[in-house]
């Protein structure tokens, strides 16, 4: 857990009303514009021209633009982390996220339904995207670029709690904990698109109190006659509550290793898809490649949660993969003559005290002897503290992620 309370009410109050307002604003925008009944038109927003916007691409643009965002404060705010390897990081991640997802939609039987022979695949604009194929093609992405990109020398530390200070290197699952559960706000936008496309609900409500409360509030679930269970709110609901839980609430539980945070992103959305798939309406059902895919989520994120406290707390202790199990600090500005004062004057300083304390009369002469052979040695170290705290005044005092740990520096 973080002790630097400014830093975590910083880190809050930048992000909170990303994750909370942001959704609730799409909302009330959504559900206050979408009266009616619903048309082919109503999934436009506005046209160009004779190009036309629709709803479905601005939710999904507002979706990365906060995931990035949420990702971004927590490592610059919380983790204090270079945010640049994520940066460059995007301008791959999201050209593979849409053809992932694409790619998905086709493999699970959405797009193919329509396109079996998939001479449409990059007629984006036709519809069919599975998020969790663009959230497995992205990490497979981010297990080859993040080791590459995060040796670079720019990128290491110097980790002060070592003798001589030992160079290392960061750890990518730092940046899998603040990415991961920022991914939350993205599905959760993105779900109003299904809304405004007449997508991703659920069995015809047969319940009249229910029924008219759905009708009023999100008139577009109504077709003809019918009104349908508003699956897509339901989905974004729970990855709403995700969000809360495990990119804010988890974040200040004690003893969580690094990746945990992660990991239990891919647990919990595998639950929601693995939940959810089996109850859409026959038009929008997938195939089992959909629900087998979710599960596999869900078995391999525990398998690695659980091995994450147990063989990996071990594996890291030895160099068996300096890109993955190494444990790793976050590079910053070292004086190492500062932190040689620092440690001297700590260490003697320690020394006299325990000397002090004994009771043995032997022991308090040669405490004495020693003290007045050393006065000179220890006005000048006394002196140069007293000249180091004068410096650090105009220091500032931070601290960064490391794999299990909080670590204090000195960096300008």
């Amino acid at each position: 857990m973080f002790k630097d309370r400014k830093s975590v009410g910083i880190w809050l109050g930048s992000t909170l009303p990303i994750a909370v307002v942001v959704p609730l604003l799409f909302f009330v925008l959504i559900t206050t514009l979408c009266r009616g009944a619903w048309t082919p038109e109503a999934s436009t927003a506005f046209s160009i021209g004779s190009l036309e916007v629709k709803w479905y691409g601005i939710c999904i643009l507002g979706g990365f633009l906060c995931a990035i965002a949420l990702a971004c404060l927590k490592l610059w705010k919380l983790y204090k982390c270079p945010i640049d390897p994520f940066y460059w990081f995007c301008l791959l991640g999201i050209p593979l996220a849409i053809l992932g997802a694409r790619f998905g939609s086709y493999v699970i039987g959405d797009a193919s339904a329509n396109d079996p022979t998939w001479s449409n695949f990059f007629d984006f604009r036709s519809g069919g995207l599975a998020i969790e194929w663009g959230v497995m093609f992205v990490v497979a992405a981010a297990l080859i670029w993040f080791p590459l990109i995060l040796k670079r020398p720019k990128y290491q530390v110097r980790d002060l709690t070592t003798e001589p200070n030992k160079v290392r290197k960061i750890s990518m699952w730092v940046y899998v904990d603040a990415i991961a559960p920022a991914i939350f706000i993205g599905q959760v936008l993105g779900r109003w698109g299904n809304y405004m496309n007449q997508e991703v609900y659920g069995s015809i409500i047969s319940s009249g109190g229910y029924k008219d409360f759905i009708t009023n509030l999100l008139p577009y679930m109504q077709n003809g006659a019918n009104v349908y269970q508003p699956l897509f709110l339901y989905e974004g609901i729970a990855n709403f509550f995700g969000l809360i839980l495990i990119y804010f609430v988890a974040e200040l539980i004690p003893k969580k290793r690094c990746g945990d945070l992660g990991l239990c992103y891919f647990l919990w959305y595998g639950i929601v898809r693995a939940v959810m798939n089996p109850f859409r309406d026959q038009t929008y059902a997938f195939n089992a490649v959909s629900i087998t895919v979710s599960i596999i989520w869900v078995v391999v994120a525990i398998v690695l949660i659980i091995l994450n406290h147990t063989v990996l707390v071990n594996i890291r202790k030895y160099k068996i993969s300096s890109t993955l199990f190494t444990r790793t600090k976050i590079a910053f500005t070292y004086n190492p003559t500062i932190s040689s004062l620092e440690r001297a004057s700590l260490k003697g300083r320690e020394l006299s005290s325990n000397l002090i304390r004994e009771t043995n009369t032997e022991r308090r002469v040669i405490l004495k002897e020693l003290l007045d052979k050393n006065t000179g040695k220890i006005t000048a170290l006394n002196t140069k503290l007293d000249k180091l705290n004068q410096l650090k005044n105009n220091l500032r005092i931070n601290f960064v992620r490391t794999d299990d740990e909080t670590l204090y520096y000195l960096g300008r």
